[in-house]
């Protein structure tokens, strides 16, 4: 059985890295097979094939090691600059006022007040004429739903946008959160309940 080695001249790195598997698998596969037809201690078969795999990986670590010394653009044994493991996502955010739960503004009839917190918190309670826009952390409103929903909020005639949700209503809230978000998409007035839904519901 022929065991291909063209790894070494292949040009893609990802190319040479399946022809590398492939030839540690080939390898392996011939050990187990004469240990097979020559098995006799177990004990001592295991041994043997253990060994044997061990010096192959020892083999194929300094194959890879001179390939990667050899390489214009191989990598370094040590990092010279810290690899950038968190890549910070561009974001729109704008700005947010925050307003009193017994302000004034929420009951005039001229604000557009959203929930930010769950449908089913919202379910169980929510303030009169509220509608319910979901902010989750982890699961953001993609854009184009983001853009109907501003777009929604422009034309229903409302001169500012409330929100709340959940905890104290200030920065890192739901409420809070989902304000900079429809702020940075064009809403001009956009305010945000001190205390949340709580405050709300204990004015």
């Amino acid at each position: 059985m022929l065991v291909r080695y063209d790894f070494l001249h292949s040009g893609s790195s990802v190319f040479r890295t399946k022809h590398l598997s492939k030839f540690v698998s080939q390898c392996l596969c011939l050990l187990l097979r004469a240990q097979h037809l020559n098995s006799g201690n177990p004990m001592k078969t295991f041994l043997r094939i253990v060994i044997e795999a061990c010096v192959i990986c020892l083999i194929m670590a300094i194959i890879g090691i001179v390939i990667n010394a050899i390489r214009s653009d191989g990598l370094p044994f040590i990092a010279d600059k810290p690899y950038e493991i968190f890549v910070p996502c561009p974001e729109i955010l704008g700005t947010v006022e925050m307003i009193a739960a017994n302000d004034s503004r929420l009951t005039d009839g001229k604000s557009f007040i959203v929930d930010a917190r769950s449908q089913e918190e919202f379910d169980t309670w929510h303030y009169a004429e509220s509608i319910c826009i979901t902010y989750d952390y982890l699961d953001r409103i993609p854009e184009e739903e983001l853009k109907n929903i501003t777009l929604n909020i422009i034309n229903s005639g409302k001169e500012r946008l409330i929100v709340y949700g959940d905890g104290d209503g200030g920065q890192g809230s739901t409420g809070y959160e989902l304000g900079r978000e429809l702020a940075g998409h064009g809403i001009p007035q956009v305010f945000v309940v001190e205390g949340g839904a709580e405050g709300l519901k204990n004015r």
